[in-house]
């Protein structure tokens, strides 16, 4: 727990800069202690830049902040009905327009998972990622039998910063929690285990395969739909 709260001034300050701290201030559920201090430090940090684009502003602190972050930020662009449209689009971003990683690291990722060397199993592959979100990105590829393919990569060194970034949030958890009892109807210690468990499902791509070659022999019969082929073997 000490490692992971070590981290909170510097989430305190990426959040400060993005105003997040002053919407958290109006949470009367916190003590007044508690929401005291965020109106202070929402004044004494927030930036010209979360005045003019929060929306912007937010995203840059949640990209910053790390994957969990990221995946937080992801669920709250999918509800407009909460944070109202403008800052749901804003944060739609956050689904696939992240800044990717390195291309050599990419092509180093590939090289090592297929233990071959990366021009030995694709006849074309493209430096340039198609989509970038909190977990992975996207690659075009073209097989040597001409057939064009999408080349999913995990982010590297992703499993060490979402458990950390877990772990944070565990805590996070337990102190609001203790801190704040009408918290804890909300059960958040809960919906932290449950978002931890969700996101190593997530990071082990062999279950995302299974899922898609499940839904192609459910929809196999219903020509509107097409179901990507996942090539296990590769």
């Amino acid at each position: 727990m000490i490692r992971a709260l070590l981290r909170l001034p510097n989430i305190a300050w990426h959040l400060g800069r993005a105003g997040v701290l002053g919407h958290v201030a109006n949470i009367t559920l916190l003590p007044g202690w508690l929401r005291q201090i965020c109106r202070f430090l929402d004044k004494a940090v927030r930036s010209r830049s979360a005045v003019n684009d929060a929306g912007g502003a937010l995203c840059h602190a949640l990209a910053r902040l790390g994957p969990g972050f990221i995946k937080f930020g992801q669920a709250l662009s999918t509800r407009a009905d909460l944070i109202g449209p403008s800052l749901g689009q804003s944060l739609a971003m956050l689904q696939d327009r992240l800044p990717p990683f390195a291309a050599a690291r990419a092509r180093q990722i590939v090289a090592r998972e297929i233990g071959q060397p990366i021009e030995d199993m694709f006849a074309k592959f493209d430096d340039a990622a198609v989509a970038a979100a909190s977990i992975a990105q996207v690659h075009r590829a073209t097989l040597f039998d001409g057939r064009e393919v999408a080349v999913k990569l995990l982010r590297p060194d992703i499993h060490k910063h979402m458990q950390a970034d877990t772990a944070l949030f565990y805590s996070l958890a337990q102190i609001l929690e203790w801190l704040a009892p009408a918290l804890r109807r909300l059960h958040l210690v809960t919906a932290v285990k449950q978002f931890g468990q969700l996101s190593e499902m997530e990071l082990d791509l062999r279950l995302e395969a299974a899922a898609a070659g499940h839904l192609a022999d459910n929809m196999r019969d219903d020509e509107g739909i097409y179901v990507p082929v996942s090539y296990t073997h590769l």
